[in-house]
């Protein structure tokens, strides 16, 4: 609609500043995530990462990742939830991919987005942490 576009427009224009704010964000969860306990997304040298979403995998012999992410983070009030709703060889009815079956029961996307702040994302971490020990 007209009115839908003038907001994407709006929204467009701000584009670079919610990137900035997303990979600032970044930055605070990778110094306050302990890297022995999470696999974090990794930038290549000489690229950029729009951090749509942070998305790290938890440590093996945990409950899956969905189980941790809507039982015990939702419980104190952090909102996770799975990177992608489920693998695409699932709904291809395609044979196991085991690697993939992996990364999906382990993977969980922390909260993200421009309207959070660096001490917002510093509890999560924490709260992240204090579930895990």
């Amino acid at each position: 609609t007209d009115l839908q576009a003038a907001i994407g427009v709006a929204q467009l224009n701000q584009l670079g500043e919610f990137l900035e704010k997303r990979a600032s964000l970044a930055a605070v969860y990778r110094e306050h995530l302990p890297q022995e306990l999470f696999t974090l997304p990794t930038v290549p040298d000489g690229r950029t990462h729009v951090y749509y979403r942070f998305v790290v995998r938890l440590p093996r012999g945990l409950q899956s990742a969905d189980d941790f992410g809507s039982s015990r983070l939702a419980h104190r009030g952090v909102h996770c939830r799975k990177p992608v709703f489920r693998p695409l060889h699932r709904y291809l009815e395609l044979p196991d991919f085991p690697a993939s079956d992996d990364v999906d029961a382990a993977a969980i996307s922390l909260p993200i987005h421009p309207t959070l702040n660096d001490d917002t994302v510093r509890q999560v971490a924490q709260i992240l942490h204090e579930e895990l020990r």
